[in-house]
């Protein structure tokens, strides 16, 4: 549009009003109501700025509110910060699809995944009208917990376009979890007490200890998210996507030097919580990581990080957090008996009910918005239970709706491979080896629990899945890199031709 009016005075003067109109809620709320209140309403106002300001900021703002949403719901709980994050998206999304009114070009729709990611969805909505489910809300919000988050990858990988753009998305995750990592190891050491004094709500991480072989309650350190098992998972998203990510920033030494210093405070963050399925996840997906990039450099970066964390945490926690972290490892058939017997148990169910029993039953039924529907299932018969998300899905979306969901996901990993192989130079084939490093560690965890539902690593899988996919258009945007590695690459084998000669 051009013209004294064109959209982006409209949006700046939308943004002023909505401004204006939150600051005087928040005025109203912080005179009238509790400290709490005016805490998750000023959280409310800063995040809703920064989605209105571009969707670049407000896919930020989501990621600062789904990696604070423990600390929100401790003050205020409810439903307030579920809403929160729908918010978010909500306005992402919305300005995703105006600008495609506008004709800007919508690239992430013609990407290779989206065909099982659309099938999949697809699948999904078919489920809410289950017989077994008869509740229109809860099959609803059911609906949403498998299909929600697979949005961000299409507003993230139209938004990000610019190297900049990347490097301030690695930056603002770097500084946004390793804080969360330093008060990780803060909270061990002080416990909850102080966020006990700050409302009843905080009683819920009462429950996140674990007993050590002496029958003693062990801390285990949430940070500001909702469980210890969303922080370590969240630490090992960070931790694998810093480590891919040192050598692409090497070209700003102090954002290096930064991520480098996060890496073993991560490190320490997520054996602190003592998280068996992060902890084997992280394990594996750093292996990975490391045949993938086939550099020394970086297996003695992750050792080193790897015996720093283990030496310290032992200390703190005379070993009681490093002893649960590896027994996975330790006792191995205790691990396997974890994701086989409720695969199993699904298997025996969908013999009888091949096309699933819906949405939102089973294990979702009372997660899905913090337990406003527990117990209002309208179920028909009792659904059975699996801690196990492929076995969720053979429950809830029948032999189909698996057969879609690991092909979907199957899908973003080898688009992610493909484009780790079609790096030229090393720097970018080291952040995609890192990028999917961690969404393996990811694709890992779903055998033991809700990777791909729960907040922040649902929210970054599907992001780092979207900055992956974006590298070789950056990278082909620098074309004197290409030219110095090819150069790189001649050097050798001339040399050993003039030695023969």
């Amino acid at each position: 549009m051009r013209g004294p009016m064109n959209i982006s005075k409209l949006i700046g003067m939308l943004v002023a009003v909505i401004a204006v109109g939150l600051a005087v809620g928040l005025v109203t709320v912080s005179s009238t109501a509790s400290f709490a209140s005016a805490v998750v309403a000023l959280t409310a106002l800063v995040v809703s700025i920064a989605a209105f300001y571009s969707i670049e900021t407000g896919l930020m703002a989501l990621l600062l509110v789904a990696s604070t949403d423990g600390f929100l719901k401790g003050l205020s709980p409810g439903w307030h910060t579920q809403v929160l994050k729908d918010y978010l998206l909500a306005l992402c999304v919305l300005r995703w699809a105006w600008l495609s009114v506008l004709g800007h070009r919508r690239e992430s729709v013609r990407q290779p995944i989206v065909i099982p990611l659309a099938m999949f969805v697809l699948w999904v909505t078919m489920q809410m009208f289950n017989t077994t489910t008869h509740n229109p809300l809860l099959a609803l919000a059911g609906m949403r917990a498998w299909v929600i988050w697979p949005l961000v990858f299409f507003i993230a990988y139209d938004t990000i376009r610019k190297r900049v753009q990347l490097e301030r998305h690695l930056i603002f995750i770097t500084l946004l979890l390793g804080p969360l990592a330093l008060y990780t190891l803060v909270q061990y050491n002080i416990g909850y007490d102080h966020l006990y004094r700050l409302g009843p709500g905080f009683r819920l991480y009462s429950r996140a200890g674990y007993y050590t072989e002496e029958m003693q309650i062990e801390m285990r350190p949430a940070a500001t998210m909702i469980s210890p098992h969303n922080n370590a998972a969240a630490m090992s998203c960070g931790l694998l996507a810093a480590a891919g990510g040192i050598l692409f920033l090497r070209r700003r030494r102090s954002l290096q030097l930064l991520t480098m210093v996060a890496l073993p405070l991560e490190g320490v963050a997520l054996l602190l919580t003592a998280a068996r399925a992060a902890f084997a996840s992280t394990v594996f997906a750093a292996f990975v990581l490391m045949v993938l990039i086939r550099r020394t450099g970086i297996a003695v970066v992750l050792g080193l990080i790897t015996l720093v964390a283990v030496t310290q945490v032992g200390r703190l926690t005379e070993g009681h957090a490093v002893s649960r972290a590896t027994s996975v490892i330790v006792r191995a058939q205790d691990s396997f008996n974890r994701a086989y017997l409720p695969m199993r148990m699904a298997v025996r169910y969908a013999r009888d009910h091949p096309l699933g029993s819906g949405v939102a039953t089973g294990h979702a039924a009372g997660r899905i918005i913090w337990g406003q529907l527990k117990g209002r299932t309208g179920q028909a018969e009792d659904i059975p239970w699996a801690e196990n998300e492929w076995g969720r899905a053979l429950i809830e979306l029948g032999i189909p709706g698996l057969i879609l969901y690991a092909w979907m996901i199957f899908a973003v990993l080898r688009a992610m491979y493909r484009v780790h192989r079609e790096c030229k130079t090393t720097e970018y084939s080291w952040l995609a080896a890192g990028l999917l490093s961690a969404c393996l560690g990811v694709a890992a965890r779903l055998s033991v629990g809700a990777a791909l539902y729960t907040w922040p690593e649902g929210i970054l899988f599907w992001i780092f899945a979207a900055l992956c996919l974006r590298l070789p258009e950056m990278e082909a945007e620098e074309p004197e890199v290409i030219r110095a590695a090819e150069t790189a690459d001649q050097v050798e084998p001339r040399l050993v031709t003039a030695s023969g000669e």
